[in-house]
């Protein structure tokens, strides 16, 4: 079972917002689907996510995703997205930085 993936953020606004979240004592989470919103944009590897930020200029940074069921159930891959995929259920941001 995979889970992990990788979303984007922009750098400043994930990092105030995990800081925040973190001096609170409060679980870091993106977003998944809502009645309103089809879920954060998620991809298989750091890499896609990187490549997907570079062709589209954005100035994003990835993070990684702790999927809390695994790739299978966490993510939408049925929409007609060729370069990402759709997040079902809020899932754990964690900094790649941490983790090296």
């Amino acid at each position: 079972m995979l889970n992990k993936a990788y979303t984007l953020g922009h750098h400043v606004s994930y990092e105030k917002y995990i800081t925040e979240m973190q001096a609170k004592n409060q679980p870091v989470l993106k977003v998944g689907r809502t009645d309103s919103y089809l879920g954060g944009c998620v991809f298989k590897t750091q890499e896609e996510a990187v490549q997907y930020a570079s062709a589209n200029d954005l100035d994003y940074v990835p993070y990684e995703l702790k999927l809390p069921n695994g790739w299978e159930q966490d993510v939408d891959c049925t929409l007609e997205k060729a370069d990402h995929f759709c997040l079902l259920n809020d899932a754990e941001i964690i900094r790649i930085s941490d983790k090296e």
